[in-house]
C-alpha cells in the first residue's frame, strides 16, 4: 500500500481501519470541546426531570433561566440559536426565556453576528451593569468596601476605621457603608442584590455564622443576621479566601475551568479548592486552613506555615537581617540579601504548594495575596519550586493580585447567590 500523504478531503486512499480511527479522533476532540456544555445540559435535564415529576413548571423555568445565564457568564455573548444548541431547549423556549430575562434587565442585545446564510443573528449578553453588589473585607482596624456590578468590576469604594472588630462595630460600619455607597433608598431596593462579607476564620456560610475567628476572637457569632438587621440588605458571608476563589471561578482566571485551587500568601497563609463550581469547605469548615500546618516531623513549638511565609513574617525576617530599608524597596533595588530571602521563601512555598495540589489535581492553580507584591523574586521562586516538586503533568499556574481583590471577592458571594436564584 502506498504511504504517500493523503490530500485534505481525499479519503479514498485511507483504509477503513485508519478512517475509523481518524473519525474517532475527530469525535474525541469534539467531545472534549463540548464537555462542559454536555455536562451542564445533563445536570439541567436531571433537574428538569425531577421538577417535572413533582409537577412544578415554574421551577423548571427558573432552572432554564439560570442555565442560560450561566452559559452567557462562562462563554460570553451567544445568539439565540447558539443558546438553543447549548441547552437542548427548543428555539421557541429559548426565545421566551430571553424575553423574560430582557424584561428583567439581565440580558441585552449586542451587535449582529456574521451570517452563514439568511438573517444575521443578534448576539445576547448579560447586562452586568443592571445590578449592584457590595463587598466587604473585615480587618482588625478597618473595613474595606467596594460597590461592584454583577461582574465584580468596581464602581466606587471606601474604607472605614474601627476601634475594634466587634460584631456590633462591624454591623454599624456596614450600615454606614450601604448608605454611603448607595445613598438612594429606591436604587437600593431595585438594584442592590446584597452584601457579601469576607473574613478570616471558620465560617458556616449556609447559616451565616462565624464559628471561630482567632484574629477577631469571635466564637459562634451570627454575623450575617446582625449585619442584615443593621444594614437592611441581604447578607452572605464566607471565609475571605473562599470568597476570593469564588470570584476567580465566576469572573476571573477560573471562569472556563471546572476545578481550581487558590493559594494565598498575605496577612496569613490559606487555600481554597473549588470543584464543580462548589467550594470544598470540609466537615468542620476548616478546609484550606493551611496556615496552621507545620512541616512533617517538626514539634508543636515549631513555626507554622503562616508564621514562616506570610507577608508580615517576611517583613519581620528582613528587619532582622536587612539594612534597615523597606523590604519592597530593597527587593525593587535588587538588594542581594532581600533577593536571597524572597527566593528562598518563594521556593519553599512553591514546593509545599505542589504537595498540596497533587491531592486534588485541579485544572488551574492561582497564587495570590499581599506578598505577591514582592515580584518577581518571590513569585518566580514560587513557580520554580512548584515545577521542581511537581512530578506529574502540571496544571496551569497563574499569579495574580490587586489590593481590591478581597472586597471584590466578598461581593461575588452576593452575586453568586443572585444568579443561583434568578
Amino acid at each position: 500500500m502506498s504511504t504517500r500523504p493523503c490530500p485534505v478531503g481525499d479519503l479514498s486512499t485511507i483504509n477503513s481501519n485508519r478512517l475509523q480511527y481518524l473519525i474517532k479522533v475527530i469525535k474525541y476532540v469534539e467531545s472534549i470541546q463540548a464537555w462542559r456544555i454536555v455536562r451542564d445540559r445533563r445536570k439541567i435535564n436531571e433537574m428538569a426531570t425531577e421538577m417535572h415529576e413533582k409537577g412544578d413548571p415554574t421551577e423548571i423555568r427558573k432552572a432554564n433561566r439560570r442555565f442560560i445565564l450561566d452559559i452567557l457568564r462562562r462563554e460570553g455573548s451567544r445568539s439565540r440559536v447558539e443558546l438553543a444548541q447549548a441547552t437542548g431547549l427548543s428555539g421557541a423556549a429559548v426565545t421566551m426565556l430571553i424575553s423574560d430575562l430582557m424584561e428583567d434587565g439581565l440580558i441585552s442585545e449586542g451587535p449582529q453576528q456574521k451570517s452563514s446564510g439568511g438573517r444575521r443573528p443578534i448576539s445576547l449578553q448579560i447586562d452586568y451593569a443592571s445590578r449592584y453588589s457590595i463587598g466587604v473585607k473585615i480587618m482588625s482596624r478597618s473595613i474595606e468596601a467596594v460597590l461592584t456590578d454583577l461582574a465584580t468590576s468596581p464602581i466606587r469604594s471606601m474604607e472605614i476605621d474601627i476601634a475594634k472588630p466587634t460584631p456590633e462595630n462591624v454591623a454599624a460600619a456596614c450600615r454606614e457603608i450601604v448608605n454611603r455607597l448607595v445613598p438612594d433608598a429606591g436604587e437600593r431596593r431595585e438594584k442592590l442584590v446584597g452584601m457579601g462579607l469576607g473574613l478570616p476564620g471558620l465560617i458556616d456560610s449556609d447559616k451565616g455564622v462565624c464559628i471561630k475567628s482567632h484574629r477577631f476572637d469571635w466564637d459562634a457569632i451570627p454575623i450575617a443576621s446582625l449585619v442584615e438587621a443593621a444594614a437592611e440588605v441581604p447578607v452572605w458571608i464566607d471565609n475571605d479566601v473562599n470568597a476570593y476563589a469564588i470570584a476567580q471561578q465566576l469572573f476571573g482566571h477560573g471562569r472556563a475551568h471546572n476545578s481550581i485551587a487558590v493559594f494565598i500568601v498575605g496577612t496569613g497563609v490559606g487555600a481554597a479548592i473549588i470543584v464543580n463550581g462548589r467550594v470544598l469547605g470540609g466537615s468542620s469548615y476548616a478546609a484550606g486552613e493551611i496556615g496552621f500546618c507545620r512541616d512533617p516531623g517538626e514539634p508543636p513549638s515549631a513555626a507554622t506555615w503562616g508564621e514562616r511565609f506570610s507577608e508580615p513574617s517576611l517583613i519581620e525576617r528582613w528587619s532582622v537581617i536587612g539594612d534597615g530599608t523597606d523590604l519592597q524597596f530593597a527587593a525593587d533595588s535588587a538588594n542581594p540579601e532581600a533577593v536571597a530571602l524572597l527566593r528562598l521563601a518563594g521556593g519553599e512555598v512553591g514546593e509545599r504548594l505542589a504537595n498540596l495540589v497533587m491531592f486534588v489535581d485541579p485544572e488551574l492553580v492561582i497564587v495570590s495575596g499581599e506578598a505577591v507584591r514582592f515580584r518577581p523574586h518571590f513569585t518566580d521562586a514560587i513557580r520554580r519550586g512548584f515545577e521542581r516538586q511537581y512530578p506529574l503533568s502540571k496544571p496551569e499556574l497563574v499569579i495574580d493580585w490587586h489590593p481590591d481583590y478581597w472586597a471584590r471577592g466578598a461581593a461575588a458571594l452576593a452575586i453568586q447567590s443572585f444568579f443561583s436564584r434568578t
